[in-house]
């Protein structure tokens, strides 16, 4: 009889280590699956933005007169971002961090932000100082 209850404990035992670090166990799992989602959507970010600035060098590289159309997507890992482009890269932000991409130092003008879901339209033109210059324009 001493042995049925003997294992009846260990059984009680072992059950309650289970239920207790089940719980833990599934935290973790849940905690790096929200990690990788939001390095994947960083990474997105990110090529985003070297796509961006790859065209920019492709236009000031292709000379004057030289324009390529870029369409922006409506949103990042259905997340919505914000995107700023000066001389030194283009800056996108998404949920509260930052990706970068470097462009080397051009001037650069736009007549409005840069936003998601546009097209628009990114130019080199020869101002009157021989220096190139570089336009984004949205199109309608």
């Amino acid at each position: 009889m001493d042995n049925n209850g003997w294992l009846s404990t260990d059984f009680m035992i072992a059950s309650v280590i289970i239920i207790l670090t089940i719980p833990g166990i599934i935290s973790i799992i849940e905690d790096r699956i929200n990690t990788v989602n939001s390095f994947q959507e960083m990474i997105e970010a990110k090529i985003l933005a070297e796509n961006i600035a790859e065209t920019i060098d492709m236009v000031y590289s292709g000379g004057s007169g030289c324009s390529i159309i870029f369409r922006m997507p409506p949103t990042i890992s259905n997340k919505k971002y914000f995107l700023k482009i000066n001389s030194s890269g283009v800056y996108i932000k998404l949920k509260g961090k930052m990706a970068y991409a470097y462009i080397p130092n051009l001037d650069i003008s736009m007549n409005e932000n840069i936003q998601a879901n546009n097209v628009y339209n990114i130019s080199n033109i020869q101002n009157t100082s021989n220096k190139k210059h570089i336009i984004i324009k949205r199109v309608n």
